[in-house]
């Protein structure tokens, strides 16, 4: 017989579920990795056709278009997530009226771009780029919805399809533009361009889910979600504040070259956090279910997850720490040195951000947005104000050790919360555990590391996989756990019959 919960809900059920969450996690990192991957090349080739300097002009003309993007949004994709999560029937009221609001907010957010800018003390180029990259807002607000309602089918394999898709063809015309000697002018029409035709794509998928589509426009319901959404607005504005920000005050103090090496090391964290920002899409819907399903099966879900991101996060951010000079050179080259010291300080905080992310997710199910927004008005405010006194006098490099600080003071207060709500991140003996084997596999790599990088890494991580066995860390029925999840995956990949 199988077995069966205490609340009723099977085994069978729980690996059933952990199959599809893993499956998600796989097609969120095909779909982030795409886009990252994308732009990181495309900074890549702007660096080394057009220089320094023009990589930061495109990179402050890319954060005006991330901050459009951020108030366009206004937290209705991930509202759209939690609720059609918990009702599915309600999609075609929630879908039809968020467009019309989003489509609304793109016009006004790119008329308020383009006159704030003209205001700033930028060249004509950037003010150019910003222009044009801005008109790809109205596209790119409903593209995030469309992605926003494939998480919540949890038919996110569209959203990787896409991605890959779209991102393709960005950096291969790029390139061809770029070698025939194009400016920088010309990239950003056709990340424009290409905005629309991943807008086009969408609607394909979105078809294939709602063949049934009927709008439903409903004025006042959309001014209440209006405010239902500001909360969910809120947090992300604040996330925005503890990154996106960074590099506005590098260019307010600094120049475009130090917006440039900071670039180069942002191009790589976004990369190395591929694994946290999975985790964000794919643990929503599943979260948002058992929030009002089973949150006995939550909790424990929640303990799991914590004590793999605790295994992998912390092994990646060693392991990168001894390899950022190599990483930076071989990635944007030599002259990117102070990037590499950057990279090192920074690299700690993808340890702290995985765990950030699942607790902001999960303080989001329960309907705990001030929480959330609170822990992030503290971080994002201590980073404002220790990057406005430090930037000027110490340089680039107190940018880092400023992000370091204040992301784990987030970490600590969202962890904090969601413990008081009985959630616990992760079990104190795991964690524990893990801490100290990670101690020894950074002094054992630190020491080794005269003979060679790659062979002190490689030696730390076997003698790490042995600690975290010897401890009980990993256990014969973790390996079964993993079995079986896999074997679903199959399963749900496979043709039903």
């Amino acid at each position: 017989m199988r077995k069966i919960c205490q609340n009723g809900w099977s085994s069978i059920t729980l690996i059933k579920t952990a199959s599809q969450f893993v499956k998600n996690v796989g097609f969120n990192i095909v779909a982030d990795l795409s886009t990252k991957l994308a732009n990181a090349l495309l900074i890549l080739m702007i660096s080394n056709f057009l220089g320094i300097s023009t990589m930061g002009a495109y990179s402050i003309a890319y954060n005006f278009f991330s901050l459009g993007l951020l108030f366009s949004y206004w937290g209705l994709g991930n509202l759209l997530i939690r609720e059609i999560s918990k009702e599915m029937s309600n999609v075609n009221k929630y879908l039809s009226n968020f467009v019309l609001i989003r489509l609304i907010f793109a016009i006004i957010i790119i008329i308020a771009i383009n006159v704030i800018a003209r205001n700033l003390n930028y060249s004509e180029q950037t003010l150019q780029i910003i222009q044009i990259i801005s008109y790809s807002i109205l596209a790119s607000t409903l593209t995030n919805l469309f992605y926003s309602l494939f998480i919540a089918f949890e038919t996110i394999k569209y959203l990787s399809i896409i991605s890959l898709t779209v991102s393709l063809i960005r950096l291969s015309i790029s390139f061809v533009v770029l070698l025939l000697g194009g400016s920088i002018i010309v990239v950003a029409i056709l990340y424009t361009v290409i905005e629309y035709l991943a807008l086009l794509i969408s609607l394909v998928f979105v078809r294939k889910i709602r063949q049934k589509f009927k709008p439903v426009i409903d004025v006042q319901f959309s001014l209440n979600q209006i405010i239902r959404a500001f909360p969910l607005f809120l947090v992300a504005l604040l996330v925005v504040m503890d990154s996106r920000m960074e590099i506005l005050i590098i260019s307010f103090y600094l120049n475009e070259f130090e917006v440039g090496y900071f670039t180069a090391m942002n191009t790589i964290i976004g990369g190395l956090s591929l694994f946290s920002e999975a985790l964000r899409n794919a643990i929503f819907p599943v979260y948002a279910r058992y929030q009002k399903d089973s949150p006995k099966i939550l909790r424990r879900l929640n303990l799991i997850l914590g004590k793999y991101i605790a295994l992998i996060t912390f092994p990646l951010s060693i392991s990168c720490f001894f390899l950022a000079d190599k990483l930076v050179s071989f990635l944007f080259g030599s002259q990117f040195e102070i990037s590499a010291s950057l990279l090192q300080i920074v690299i700690w905080t993808v340890i702290g951000y995985s765990f950030t992310v699942v607790a902001i997710r999960l303080l989001m199910v329960h309907g705990q947005e001030n929480r959330v927004v609170l822990s992030l008005f503290i971080s994002g405010s201590l980073t404002i104000l220790l990057n406005f006194l430090l930037v000027e006098r110490n340089g680039i490099v107190s940018v880092a050790v400023v992000r370091l600080i204040t992301s784990y003071v987030l970490t600590i207060l969202c962890c904090f919360f969601t413990w008081k709500s009985g959630y616990p991140p992760i079990s104190f003996s795991a964690f524990i555990k893990i801490l100290i084997s990670s101690i020894i596999f950074f002094l054992f790599t630190f020491f080794l590391k005269r003979i060679g990088v790659f062979i002190a890494i490689g030696s730390g991580i076997i003698l790490y996989a042995l600690l975290i066995w010897v401890l009980k860390i990993l256990t014969i029925k973790d390996i079964q756990l993993g079995k079986d999840i896999f074997k679903g995956i199959f399963e749900l990949s496979s043709p039903k019959k």
